[in-house]
């Protein structure tokens, strides 16, 4: 248990480092931080790649995609079970082209997820 109060005063410049440093880390308060630095305990310190900003936004997109993808099956596959028999092969292709683009983007996430990967093995 902390049992003793010690008061520290820093320049507008150091203050505002610890300031930007806090949202930076998991410390809840600027004393916290400066606490676990004094005493060097550790403490998380969050970094952003801002170079995988584009295959995650990538990522992302593909995902919403996918979903889409999905819906788009789901009510091909309720008009194919609804439809008459002649109609049947109708929907039945249209399957196949949404499963078709289903693999394309699977392709396009073994590529993003192998260049990451490249790139992570790299450091």
């Amino acid at each position: 248990m902390l049992s003793h109060k010690v008061g520290v005063r820093f320049d507008e410049k150091t203050y505002n480092k610890l300031k930007v440093s806090l949202q930076q880390t998991n410390a809840s308060s600027i004393g916290e931080l400066v606490r676990k630095i004094v005493t060097k305990e550790p403490f998380t310190f969050y970094t952003k790649d801002s170079t995988m900003e584009g295959p995650t936004n990538e990522l992302i997109k593909i995902r919403k995609e996918l979903k889409s993808i999905g819906v788009n099956i789901n009510q091909i596959t309720h008009s194919y079970h609804t439809a008459e028999e002649t109609q049947k092969a109708f929907h039945a292709l249209k399957i196949v082209e949404q499963y078709n683009e289903v693999g394309n983007k699977i392709s396009l996430i073994w590529k993003l997820v192998t260049d990451m990967q490249r790139k992570w093995s790299a450091k």
